[in-house]
């Protein structure tokens, strides 16, 4: 029914009739619809009109017939999101059920999409600020959940990633040095900020101090990374303060290949809060004996 009347029809019936007459047909209309898509977007558009008519037996009645769609929930699209919040905060116990049900089930099955965790944390977020009331939407409960999202794709999402070389410059023919590929590491530490969770964003780059000795050349990373934070930390200096650890992480490896990263050097040296400490600590009187006996560039300059 759903799918040949069209859910934008429904909502127009449900304004202008009494839900004593529509109620069977639609609880028969969302029993006989295999599609949760479906069933999810006509509940979240209905409750959205009750709630704006103060409708409490239609609310009641939305929350009743959401709960076996909430509970059979395993994999959530993006586009599904919508409906998915809607139905959740109109729940008796919506903030419980994030907590303990539908965030670890998310977790367990999109561990490192990022693209995802972007839409539902922002959706979170955006419904944790609006001014719909329910009894079970605990929002001071929500920083935290925001942040345990954070803090779970920071310990899953991939690391020491390159770019597609063909997607960048297609079948050129010849071979084309590896590109450091950062970018969903500074995404995920641009929308932390925004949304107050940066410190949750900080065990990706210890995953990638922990990981470096596995790679054949960590210095890329660290080069690209320390690059896009210059860019972070100027227009948000508070963010500065918890850098500082992968600030240092990164002038020990940089430092160590300073002929070819001497511009990341600088950049780093000049981000750390005590970058003079570093440096005269890294140059130790053997290094700077070991570093004459090969042609490497002069680090004077820094």
């Amino acid at each position: 029914m759903i799918s040949f009347v069209g859910i934008e029809s429904l909502i127009s019936t449900y304004q202008k009739f009494p839900w004593i007459k529509l109620r069977d047909m639609y609880t028969e209309g969302l029993s006989k619809t295999p599609s949760n898509e479906l069933r999810g977007q006509l509940l979240g558009r209905l409750l959205t009109a009750a709630i704006e008519r103060h409708d409490s037996v239609v609310i009641s009645w939305c929350q009743t017939q959401s709960k076996p769609i909430l509970e059979g929930l395993q994999k959530v699209e993006v586009n599904e999101l919508d409906w998915l919040m809607t139905l959740v905060k109109s729940m008796p116990d919506g903030t419980h059920y994030l907590r303990s049900s539908l965030i670890p089930r998310l977790q367990t099955a999109r561990p490192s999409d990022f693209g995802f965790w972007s839409a539902f944390v922002t959706r979170l977020h955006d419904l944790s600020q609006s001014q719909l009331k329910s009894s079970g939407w605990k929002v001071a409960e929500h920083p935290d959940l925001i942040k345990s999202c954070f803090g779970s794709l920071a310990n899953n999402m991939k690391i020491y990633e390159f770019k597609d070389q063909e997607l960048q410059y297609g079948r050129c023919g010849y071979s084309m040095p590896d590109i450091a590929d950062v970018d969903v590491v500074t995404s995920l530490f641009e929308l932390g900020i925004r949304m107050g969770a940066v410190q949750a964003c900080m065990p990706v780059l210890q995953r990638f101090w922990d990981g470096r000795e596995k790679q054949r050349e960590p210095t890329p990373h660290y080069s690209a990374l320390v690059v896009k934070f210059e860019s972070l930390v100027r227009d948000k200096p508070d963010v500065r303060r918890y850098l500082q650890p992968f600030f240092k992480q990164a002038a020990d490896i940089l430092l160590s290949a300073y002929a070819s990263q001497s511009s990341a050097c600088s950049v780093v040296l000049h981000l750390l809060d005590d970058g003079i400490t570093v440096l005269t600590a890294f140059y130790t009187e053997d290094r700077v004996k070991q570093l004459g006996k090969i042609d490497l560039n002069s680090p004077t300059s820094l």
